[in-house]
């Protein structure tokens, strides 16, 4: 997110100006002269708007990239080790993938994981039943030790500051045990692979909230002017559609992709 913020939000809000600059010349609505006026009366606005958008896109565009990082350690796996397993490495997978889950490689499950997140509860329960003794020990004995007798007696139980034993059994990727294809992972840094990735992720997110998001729309069709009337779910859910074939391609669109990174404007024939 800080990297999106710091750095792809500015030059992509950049490149949408430019893009609406090029919808002017290409459409010319207006005389170039109004144009001028209304850049000078609504510049402020339309920073404003901009200010808006990335505000929800940035976010979005960043949550894409990290969460096609997340399905693919989550697919392929990551390579782990906990002080509580004395140094042996293990990998261990991501969501639905505890032993027993439907059409999983029993080879390719989290059994170990699961087993020390069990552990970790076990002990976290044995210190707070500990805890809980102790206390009503000290109650019932009207012990005035204050807080050194009480974490005496909690030490002389097997309970010891600063209480992070349960922290042991909490896996750790190991320091460069797992592959990461996406050695350029970001927007103006970003490989064909990563990108085809990214998009996959972005195209299966925006087209399974489709239809909740066209079904809360009113049920509404709307003329304007002598213009043709349109159906106010099926302009949605079109326009949806043709964002959900290609997520990456259209925001790239608005924002001057090529200008962001050249590696990835389309090859050109002789």
């Amino acid at each position: 997110m800080r990297w999106y913020d710091a750095w792809w939000a500015p030059r992509a809000k950049q490149g949408v100006k430019w893009f609406l600059l090029g919808q002017y010349l290409q459409h010319q609505a207006i005389p170039p002269e109004a144009m001028l006026e209304l850049v000078n009366r609504y510049g402020r606005t339309l920073d404003s708007a901009l200010g808006l958008l990335f505000s929800k896109l940035t976010p979005a565009v960043a949550g894409a990239v990290s969460g096609t990082i997340h399905d693919y350690e989550g697919e392929h796996g990551v390579l782990v080790s906990a002080p509580a397993t004395l140094g042996l490495s293990f990998t261990t997978y991501g969501d639905n993938t505890l032993p027993g889950a439907a059409g999983r490689d029993a080879a390719r499950t989290s059994g170990t994981a699961e087993r020390l997140a069990v552990a970790a509860v076990g002990e976290a329960r044995r210190q707070l039943d500990v805890a809980f003794a102790v206390g009503r020990e000290l109650a019932a004995a009207g012990d005035d030790g204050g807080m050194t007798s009480a974490y005496s007696r909690l030490e002389s139980r097997g309970v010891r500051y600063p209480y992070n034993e349960i922290l042991n059994y909490v896996p750790r990727a190991v320091s460069g045990g797992t592959p990461v294809p996406w050695s350029h992972w970001r927007w103006g840094e970003m490989d064909r692979w990563f990108y085809d990735q990214a998009n996959a992720y972005a195209r299966d997110k925006i087209e399974s909230r489709r239809a909740g998001i066209v079904s809360s729309l009113p049920d509404l069709t709307i003329q304007i002017n002598d213009r043709p009337s349109f159906n106010v779910r099926d302009a949605v859910d079109s326009a949806l559609r043709n964002f959900a074939a290609d997520p990456l391609g259209v925001v790239g669109n608005l924002i001057m992709w090529p200008a962001l990174d050249p590696s990835l404007v389309p090859a050109t024939t002789p």
